[in-house]
């Protein structure tokens, strides 16, 4: 958003003409159809950078043995 500052305000007109000048509301899963390009915005930023960290190991859990089942 800083390197293309005119995304911002296409992202802003079109919240305003959805949703009215000013904050008048919050938008709702009922606009998402009538706001296509936030939506291709948000795509694109979670795509770029992913909000939670998904490359995190995980080491295998003790063997655990319980009524002669192992788990």
């Amino acid at each position: 958003m800083l390197k293309h500052p005119e995304y911002l305000k296409r992202a802003q007109a079109e919240l305003d003409a959805v949703l009215g000048p000013g904050p008048a509301r919050f938008p709702t899963f009922e606009d998402r159809p009538y706001l296509p390009f936030l939506d291709a915005l948000f795509s694109e930023t979670l795509r770029w950078s992913v909000p939670i960290p998904l490359g995190m190991l995980r080491s295998p859990s003790p063997i655990r043995q319980s009524c002669s089942h192992t788990f």
